[in-house]
């Protein structure tokens, strides 16, 4: 058997375990079908590669190939070594495959009942099918984890805390309504430099991480025109008429602005104006609003 359909088995094996302990230890609600169907994917490639099915090489290559951008995209937001061993190891089945001295494969003989291929490559499509609609029909926070992140040992406990979870603004200011909470709403853009720079600074401290637990955290895309639950994020900017990003604002459980600023904010800056809008005590001051800019 050539030695990429022998990597492929064992990768794509090890890869869909890893994501059946990721779903079975990490607990994040919604995300748990696209895990499930993903997985089971990546293990029929593998079974179908140890049985030398000839489509499984080109589904293998596609596979390895998307794979390795999904990794890459889970490495760069810091989720630990897992994912970069993963993205290595796509790339270097996507090249295994590739080539035909490593990734051709021959029929066995004698060859496994027709019945079992056709079996691997429907639940392939199937499970392909079922991922796509998982993530587009299922109601998904609006930044919810890479479905491909995991967390193991004693990080798992950790695993619901140790993050903002943002909510598109429609199921925000549901959730709000409901449990009678402030809603701090943070406009930002894919092209917003400051608003990167808080995504890997500001809202990943912990102090603003656990503040934020009494607060429900939306997030709207100020340039997206796709409707989330009825929103759609150009709107939402338009009605609260904001003019650049990052901009946020303390609502009310009615959607009315209690408080609201405009620029970079640190961790620091950030709990203070909490602080102030929410009615809690604070000991510095600190402007309202803060001019943005580009970096």
């Amino acid at each position: 058997m050539p030695f990429g359909a022998i990597f492929g088995a064992l990768f794509f094996g090890l890869f869909g375990l890893w994501l059946v302990f990721a779903t079975v230890e990490t607990p994040v609600g919604s995300l748990v079908a696209p895990r499930l169907f993903l997985s089971a994917v990546s293990l029929s490639l593998g079974l179908a590669l140890l049985l030398r099915r000839r489509w499984a090489r080109w589904a293998g290559i596609a596979f390895a190939a998307t794979l390795a951008v999904l990794m890459l995209r889970v490495a760069m937001s810091g989720s630990g070594v897992a994912p970069f061993l993963f993205f290595f190891g796509a790339l270097i089945q996507a090249g295994l495959l590739l080539f035909p001295g490593t990734g051709a494969v021959r029929t066995p003989q004698p060859a496994p009942a027709p019945s079992v291929g056709r079996v691997l490559g429907w639940g392939c499509v199937i499970c392909t099918l079922g991922f796509a609609a998982s993530l587009t029909f299922l109601e998904l926070p609006a930044n919810a984890p890479m479905i491909l992140e995991a967390k193991g040992g004693a990080q798992t406990a950790r695993a619901v805390a140790d993050r903002i979870y943002w909510s598109d603004f429609a199921t925000g200011l549901g959730r709000a309504t409901d449990e009678r909470r402030p809603v701090l709403a943070y406009f930002t853009a894919n092209w917003c430099g400051y608003c990167k720079k808080m995504d890997r600074t500001t809202w990943k401290s912990p102090a603003v991480i656990e503040r934020l637990a009494d607060i429900v955290a939306v997030r709207i895309d100020v340039d997206e025109t796709k409707s989330r639950n009825g929103q759609a994020g150009v709107d939402v900017a338009a009605r609260y008429g904001v003019q650049g990003t990052p901009t946020l604002a303390v609502l009310d459980h009615d959607g009315q602005v209690l408080s609201r600023t405009s620029g970079f904010l640190d961790d620091r800056q950030l709990l203070e104006w909490l602080d102030r809008s929410v009615g809690r005590p604070s000991t510095q001051e600190l402007p309202d609003t803060i001019q943005a800019s580009s970096p």
